[in-house]
């Protein structure tokens, strides 16, 4: 843990079951992590390396190395690899949240 910290909170925030892909629904942020866009727009589907349901051909899962509503490769990976802040190396399959840290968390 590198001693930051942040916190989201949504007025409505729901998932969608298998059939819809885990469809992701969230309407009234609020909280110190930045912009609500840093997590997926509402409506975005799960996505994992053997399904690739975002909205990008570079199939955004694979190059972040895990599952997310990546939307387009968007502003958010919060099951990305955790790279402490001070080592040196390309994080796009890192953790991030955009809004709050910017490209690398």
């Amino acid at each position: 843990r590198d001693g930051n910290e942040a916190f989201s909170h949504y007025d409505h925030f729901h998932i969608d079951g298998e059939a819809n892909n885990y469809s992701l629904h969230v309407k009234g942020f609020g909280g110190t992590a930045g912009r609500t866009s840093s997590l997926a727009h509402t409506g975005s589907q799960f996505s994992t390396k053997d399904r690739d349901n975002d909205r990008c051909t570079c199939k955004c899962a694979q190059l972040a190395s895990g599952g997310w509503w990546f939307e387009a490769c968007g502003p958010s990976n919060l099951n990305g690899i955790y790279y402490p802040s001070s080592s040196n190396v390309v994080r796009y399959n890192g953790i991030k949240w955009y809004y709050w840290k910017g490209p690398n968390l």
